[in-house]
């Protein structure tokens, strides 16, 4: 069985290695796993998700006497 290994340091990741939205394919140890250059925009996946799950809740109009 081939070990996998970080893409940034090549050590030997173990049991948990951690991959990034990014890119799916590579792998990271916990230290490099922060700091990899990530492209991947997670407020804007955030922001859409909280949008989406949280809608805006408008009063309903009152009628005048």
């Amino acid at each position: 069985m081939k070990q996998a290994k970080c893409c940034v340091c090549k050590k030997k990741v173990g049991i948990l290695p951690f991959t990034c939205k990014c890119d799916k394919d590579k792998l990271f140890c916990s230290k490099h796993r922060h700091d990899h250059n990530c492209t991947y925009d997670y407020k804007k996946e955030f922001q859409e998700k909280f949008a989406k799950e949280n809608p805006a809740i408008k009063p309903s109009k009152i009628v005048k006497v």
